[in-house]
């Protein structure tokens, strides 16, 4: 029993980043270490053109 509900728990925890990191991709600037940053941190952070 216990060990049924820890290996829910894991998957549940690895869907998780699974779906954080699929928004990181598709949203760079949701990243939170980017929303941590100051707006001066911010404006040092080099875009590259496309």
């Amino acid at each position: 029993m216990i060990q049924t509900l820890l290996a829910r728990y894991r998957r549940a925890g690895a869907s998780h980043r699974l779906f954080a990191e699929a928004r990181y991709v598709s949203d760079p600037l949701s990243h939170p270490a980017l929303r941590a940053m100051s707006q001066r941190e911010l404006a040092d952070l080099p875009f590259g053109r496309e």
